[in-house]
């Protein structure tokens, strides 16, 4: 770092000759944001178009569009540097792309959820149809080794989550009635904490459940919204070698098919953050003494050879055209990073303590423009920027509420469901849950009878399998 912006860091910390100090900052920590942005976007525009290279055919109108939009802003706005009323409303279009990626990564994560409950069923009906030699021993020797496996280690998170690991694979035993007793029993954690706690919860557990619902999901991804209801519809109990496989061929082509759009949306994602973060920056950046000119350059000229090909519609492999380029900004993302770790440090201590001062100096702008920045360039990439702040703490009357509709969903899936994809429901959510036993002996006793209480050989088979795999790292 620059000792003249160290020593401006140092000021700010003290809260010392604030009226210099804060403005030098921020035309600083501009430069170097736009910069970092810079180079992550050139590096994943490249990614970019190698999977739009290689996905085209099969990318819906939505995906193009979005796409569209994305390198036409690029165009006039990172590349032609357009400003003024027009940047302002690029800034706005780019927010409503973004939106549009989070709904859509939103829908995806749910069908996901939704296709491995169904894989999970799949799993354990396999072995009526497969030649395998039969697991011999014992019940409770097999879940000694498990308990073996999950308490060799004195770190409590460790082993709660192998305990949840092994409880999704675990053949489902139990009543109904327990299983909401449990479920009822998971909400206790949460009595007195953060109300976003809670709500993370929630969305953990409804996902898992194939209770999540996002309004229109048949309308974005109509062939997966059938396949759904083919699935839901086997009489799992009845099915035939055939049916099972083409439903296991049906579930594969399903799964590649979710990973590449995942994929695609999250380095979408990651292009769009960069792009946002671009603009913002862009009206006050060139004010600092620590800008990385040729940096900046370089990566201007990586994005515009991608754009050019992108706005032509071509497809080719543009790496070895960009090797050279691409190899000058090794290690600079590494080095920016380095500095704003320090330099969020100070930009926290502003946004707590001076936000009154940076009114006063009219650069209160500049503040909150750097820290949308800030969320944007961070690991969370789909931050939901217009999402109700979830303040306060939980009280009695919401937890008994939240409990309540959880188990009225529930109840309502499993009465229009098979019973082996209820099964598989409440394996997932149960490995979901805060662990639920006071000791060694109740994890013991859980393992063992869900081993000893399973009649289907070919189900007991097909999570022994599974659980090993687990064990032995597969």
């Amino acid at each position: 770092m620059d000792n003249r912006l160290r020593k401006i860091c140092k000021q700010i910390m003290r809260q010392k000759d604030l009226d210099e100090a804060l403005p030098q900052f921020f035309n600083n920590i501009t430069d170097s944001y736009y910069t970092y942005a810079g180079v992550r976007l050139a590096m994943h525009y490249v990614t970019l178009y190698e999977t739009y290279c290689e996905q085209v055919d099969v990318l819906d109108n939505n995906a193009k569009d979005i796409l569209k939009g994305i390198n036409n802003i690029i165009r006039d706005f990172i590349i032609d540097k357009l400003k003024g009323q027009d940047l302002e409303k690029a800034i706005e279009s780019v927010d409503q792309m973004r939106n549009q990626v989070i709904n859509r990564t939103q829908i995806v994560a749910t069908y996901t959820d939704i296709f491995q409950i169904y894989e999970y069923v799949l799993n354990r009906v396999e072995y009526r149809f497969t030649d395998r030699e039969e697991d011999d021993m014992a019940d409770s020797d097999f879940a000694r080794e498990i308990l073996q496996y999950i308490f060799d280690t004195q770190d409590n998170v460790i082993i709660n989550g192998k305990i949840q690991e092994i409880i999704g694979q675990l053949p489902i035993r139990m009543t109904r009635q327990k299983y909401f007793e449990l479920v009822r029993d998971s909400f206790s954690v949460y009595l007195g904490a953060e109300k976003s706690s809670l709500d993370s919860y929630l969305y953990m557990f409804r996902s898992t459940a194939m209770i999540y619902k996002i309004d229109n999901m048949e309308e974005y991804y109509p062939d997966l919204w059938n396949k759904k209801e083919f699935m839901t519809g086997l009489n799992y109990k009845e099915l035939t070698e055939e049916a099972f496989k083409d439903a296991k061929s049906m579930i594969s082509n399903v799964t590649k098919f979710l990973e590449s759009e995942t994929s695609f949306y999250f380095t979408i994602q990651e292009v769009i953050n960069e792009l946002y973060a671009m603009l913002l920056s862009s009206t006050y950046v060139g004010l600092g003494f620590t800008s990385m000119k040729e940096q900046q350059k370089i990566s201007l000229l990586i994005v515009g050879d991608i754009n050019k090909e992108f706005i032509a519609d071509t497809r080719k492999n543009i790496v070895a055209e960009l090797e050279n380029n691409l190899v000058q900004l090794e290690g600079v993302q590494e080095e920016l990073l380095h500095d704003l770790s320090m330099l969020e440090d100070v930009l926290y201590t502003i946004d707590q303590s001076n936000r009154e001062l940076t009114k006063s100096l009219m650069i209160e702008n500049v503040l909150n423009a750097l820290l949308r920045i800030k969320d944007l360039l961070s690991s969370s990439l789909f931050i939901d920027f217009n999402q109700q702040d979830i303040s306060g703490t939980v009280d009695e009357e919401l937890l008994h509420n939240e409990k309540s509709k959880l188990v009225e969903d529930l109840t309502e899936l499993f009465s229009t469901h098979d019973r082996a994809i209820m099964r598989a429901v409440m394996a997932s959510s149960l490995s979901k849950m805060p662990v639920f036993f006071a000791s060694h002996k109740e994890v013991m006793d859980y393992v063992r009878n869900s081993l000893e209480n399973c009649t289907n050989l070919e189900e007991k088979q097909a999570c022994k399998v599974l659980i090993r795999a687990i064990m032995n790292g597969e």
